[in-house]
């Protein structure tokens, strides 16, 4: 047990019984369902030092995965401690390699209007017939507009040949692309990308699947280990099996359900909940003990994620205990909104201890409203050994603070469960989740007295029960 022993020296801290589960667990196919805080990054890193140390697994077979940069140096970092040199690369650059090995050829442009743009010139120059009946293809469920659109086409542009309407036929290109509506028109782009080797990030993942199903290849690794996979896309997720199919490699996936917030970016939490469905060599592992919340704290958001049905049951564990970790502050207008925010700083300004506090929004509106002169100007006064986030609740997932204030649990514009799109209540109800275990120790949720948020008689139900 002397890896068990280095690990823990080198990181100042105890692995617990869930954690080495995880790292010396031997199935080919393993689920962590890591709830937040319980450390999983670490967990993972210790499983990767593990593989190569004590089962002699080469490192170059070993290939991490996670979404962003940013994710993938937090990773990184990690392993430096550990004297490990493993590949740690997002999605796109996984696809890049698949497709840089089977010498396809491709040019990356991520501005879809950039192409789109040399699509219409290129249609213009090479086919003026496609290039007139893509355009009069628009909009024909409703006539009158596509008969003014004719009509404006053919006596206006053509006829007098305007500068200016280059611009505007473009736009009209760009925005039939981006609503996938002009089904005739996306079939010929999606032939000028092909035939010009043009290739957007949404691209890359579609492609390096085709080549891992049509191609027979060498496959390099054999354990493939993905970060936030609760965030999995369906693309992504048929480019990671069929891989897996192939090369009958390993895989480690690590993720919490209840913190799956980016369907707006394509993620689909079914993938996570039925991930033994598809890979049955697999077992599922929890790590249940958080090192981040109270227990108190704990045991409210799970009441508020127990409203949610399409889920996998967990319930975690803290040693830490805080009584009355949620605070209410009730606010009549605009004014005692910026006044109750300005005394909570003054409150905290007193600590004489070092601490991190996080302004919290659904909405980047709200940090706006906090722009105003003097709010703006006791920020700026904030002491030395404290320091002040605004994040609204996506940028701030995976992340930890002292002390969390959520700024807009109200209903109407810029509320919260949103209101500004198609809502999908499961995922407005992560969100909150996902804000409230932000803090390590307390939550100031700001209410409205007249118009607050439909879920603030959940939270307050649970609080008082």
């Amino acid at each position: 047990m002397e890896w068990l022993r280095e690990l823990e020296s080198i990181f100042g801290v105890k692995i617990d019984k869930e954690q080495y589960q995880v790292i010396t667990d031997t199935h080919q196919c393993l689920q962590v369902i890591a709830g937040a805080g319980s450390g999983k990054t670490f967990t993972i890193c210790c499983k990767v030092y593990y593989l190569v140390n004590v089962k002699h697994v080469k490192e170059s077979e070993i290939l991490l995965l996670s979404y962003t940069n940013y994710a993938c140096n937090e990773i990184c970092d990690y392993l430096k401690k550990m004297k490990l040199n493993i590949e740690v690369i997002t999605f796109h650059k996984f696809s890049l390699k698949i497709l840089k090995l089977n010498k396809y050829i491709y040019h990356i442009q991520p501005d879809v209007r950039t192409i789109s743009n040399a699509f219409v010139e290129d249609l213009k120059i090479r086919n003026i017939k496609d290039y007139d009946k893509l355009f009069l293809s628009y909009r024909v469920t409703k006539q009158w507009k596509n008969r003014l659109f004719i009509y404006y086409y053919f006596y206006i542009v053509k006829k007098l040949h305007l500068k200016n309407q280059k611009s505007l036929f473009q736009e009209y290109v760009y925005q039939e692309i981006q609503n996938q509506e002009n089904k005739l028109l996306c079939r010929k782009f999606e032939q000028y990308k092909q035939s010009h080797h043009f290739l957007t990030f949404d691209d890359m993942v579609k492609v390096g699947l085709s080549i891992l199903k049509e191609t027979k290849m060498t496959f390099t690794y054999k354990f493939l280990i993905i970060d936030e996979f609760q965030d999995i896309s369906s693309i992504r997720f048929q480019f990671i099996y069929e891989y897996y199919l192939k090369s009958n490699c390993s895989v480690v996936v690590v993720g919490d359900d209840y913190q799956s917030i980016y369907q707006f970016a394509d993620s689909n939490v079914y993938y996570f909940i039925h991930f033994l469905d598809y890979f049955k060599e697999g077992i599922q592992v929890f790590l249940n003990h958080t090192y981040r919340n109270s227990q108190e704290l704990l045991e409210y958001a799970k009441k508020i994620i127990d409203y949610n049905t399409n889920q996998i049951e967990k319930k975690l564990y803290s040693n830490k205990s805080l009584k009355n970790p949620i605070h209410y502050i009730y606010y009549g207008n605009n004014n005692e909104f910026l006044k109750s925010i300005k005394y909570l700083l003054y409150h905290f300004y007193k600590e004489t201890r070092k601490i991190k506090i996080l302004l919290l929004s659904r909405y980047q509106h709200d940090f706006d409203v906090l722009k105003e002169k003097n709010v703006n100007r006791l920020l700026k006064k904030c002491p030395t050994y404290i320091s002040i986030d605004m994040l609204t609740i996506h940028k701030a997932k995976g992340l930890g603070y002292d002390e969390v204030i959520l700024l807009n649990l109200r209903q109407g514009k810029y509320g919260f469960p949103s209101t500004e799109m198609k809502v999908d209540m499961e995922e407005e109800r992560r969100l909150l989740y996902v804000a409230l275990t932000r803090t390590k120790n307390h939550v100031y949720l700001f209410v409205p007295k007249k118009n607050p948020s439909i879920f603030i008689e959940e939270l307050k139900k649970n609080h008082e029960s």
